[in-house]
């Protein structure tokens, strides 16, 4: 079950934290331009990864209802993943007033 989801993780996690938390310290004004696409991004590849993730188990095990349904759950992590730009705002070291939204 775990090859079926960590067969599509990295299309859905691009790792783009090294890049996100330069470009918010070197220019903490521009957070918005920076963050939103990321978010957008990501929310999009875990959204494809999770159709893939279903395809793929649909095919694979079409009579194991079990598989399917741990996999579509486990696959649904990805989806979140979006969630992790607050973690690069936070690394880049940013104040309480700024906001990316």
């Amino acid at each position: 079950m775990k090859a079926f989801v960590g067969l599509f993780t990295s299309i859905a996690g691009p790792d783009l934290q090294g890049i996100v938390v330069r470009d918010l310290v070197s220019d903490p004004k521009d957070t918005p331009n920076t963050l939103n696409p990321v978010a957008l991004l990501m929310l999009f590849s875990g959204f494809v990864s999770y159709l893939l993730f279903f395809a793929n188990t649909d095919y694979q095990r079409p009579d194991d209802a079990l598989v399917r349904s741990i996999v579509v759950i486990l696959s649904a992590v990805q989806i979140f993943k979006s969630n992790e730009i607050t973690v690069y705002w936070f690394d880049s070291g940013c104040s309480p007033n700024t906001s990316f939204g």
